[in-house]
């Protein structure tokens, strides 16, 4: 574990205003688009906040016109973090919101370690069709440097999709939150969906907003970063958020307040994104996190006693990346020619590979890329 440096200061860096759809005027642009054959973008809005330990992302989107709504998140200018995401939505029926993540630590924060971090490229996550509600996934994994021995980055991140019930059964937007930690001495991430449903008492109407909740907690340190995307709710009309213990069913105090909606940022679309790092997490409740036993709540003046609640659970984590040489999800005889290139040297790969790792081909986790990684690479190959 290195010893931490001092914060940067964070920025939040946003696309430019685009104007918002209304529930009505959204449900009026899914009729007319099924008879529609042309592709439009919707509104989508972003936001990043950064340093050089950890970072966090969210990303929402209020509508989506088939037959595509694509999005490709990669030229932001970041500073410490490297974390491009690619979103595709098509408008069903069956509708359907895939996003493909990446990230890579930027910057050499300890003694001897190398930059820019391998990139961690995780399977794409995509949230089931349902009839109707709020449908979601989430993964969490990591990457080892190849630097000093130990050195890994940690991600989490949370798809949440809203889907209409008949006679649509079709995606009327998503919410998408990620947050990473750099070189964590021992990490848990947790994340889920914010639903009106886990409100305890649930709220007498049901809300149309939702959301998502991506966390990462350095066990080493203690700290924590924390992201929260949520659709269908405005600056004023946020009078509260914060992470709660308390089990699922049960209302517990507040451990963390993420303020109201003046400190949170305005998305595209009647949208709010609100991302921590490198806070300071309570260490009595941290029993409480790992145990799920956490929630984030979020509380509006129409339901000033919790509009929306996210229990934040363990998250599946993502397939190792080690002999991926092609970067495409899997190990499988694709993989054997990249390889063979790996084998010849860094620079001979990344010149044919440049958005891949080479460090991947170190299958025996002895920190090369050597002649004796060619047997565990075989082993890999249809797992």
């Amino acid at each position: 574990m290195c010893t931490p440096i001092s914060k940067r200061d964070s920025t939040m860096r946003m696309r430019p205003a685009c104007r918002g759809l209304t529930p009505a005027i959204g449900a009026a642009l899914l009729i007319l688009a099924g008879m529609s054959l042309a592709a439009v973008a919707g509104p989508i809005g972003f936001g990043k906040v950064e340093g050089p330990r950890s970072y966090g992302q969210v990303a929402t989107h209020g509508a989506l016109v088939p037959p595509a709504d694509n999005h490709n998140m990669a030229a932001l200018p970041n500073l410490a973090w490297d974390s491009p995401f690619f979103i595709t939505g098509v408008v069903g029926p069956p509708g359907r919101v895939t996003v493909a993540h990446r990230a890579r630590h930027k910057v050499a924060v300890c003694p001897g370690e190398a930059a820019p971090a391998p990139w961690w490229t995780p399977p794409p996550i995509s949230a089931p069709p349902i009839p109707a509600g709020v449908s979601w996934a989430g993964l969490r994994g990591k990457v080892r440097h190849p630097g000093p021995w130990n050195h890994d980055d940690y991600f989490a991140e949370l798809l949440a999709v809203r889907y209409w019930g008949p006679p649509l059964f079709r995606v009327v937007g998503y919410t998408y939150a990620s947050s990473g930690i750099h070189d964590p001495d021992t990490c848990s991430a947790r994340g889920g969906a914010l639903t009106g449903d886990q409100v305890v008492p649930p709220p007498s109407t049901p809300p149309t907003s939702y959301g998502s909740v991506a966390l990462a907690h350095d066990g080493g340190t203690n700290t924590f970063a924390v992201s929260v995307a949520v659709q269908g709710i405005v600056p004023q009309d946020l009078i509260a958020a914060s992470l709660h213990v308390g089990a699922p069913g049960q209302v517990g105090p507040i451990i963390f307040a993420l303020g109201p909606g003046m400190a949170w940022e305005p998305l595209e679309g009647g949208s709010l994104g609100r991302v921590v790092t490198d806070a300071v997490f309570p260490p009595e409740y941290v029993p409480a996190l790992l145990e799920g036993n956490v929630y984030v709540a979020i509380y509006t003046l129409e339901r000033p006693q919790g509009e929306l609640r996210a229990q934040l659970g363990d998250l599946p984590l993502a397939p190792p990346s080690t002999g991926d040489m092609d970067c495409d999800g899997d190990v499988d005889f694709d993989d054997i020619d990249p390889f063979v290139l790996a084998l010849s040297g860094e620079v001979a790969y990344q010149l044919v590979y440049p958005d891949c790792d080479w460090i991947r081909a170190d299958c025996n986790e002895d920190g090369g890329v050597t002649f004796d990684d060619i047997d565990p690479f075989v082993a890999l190959i249809g797992q």
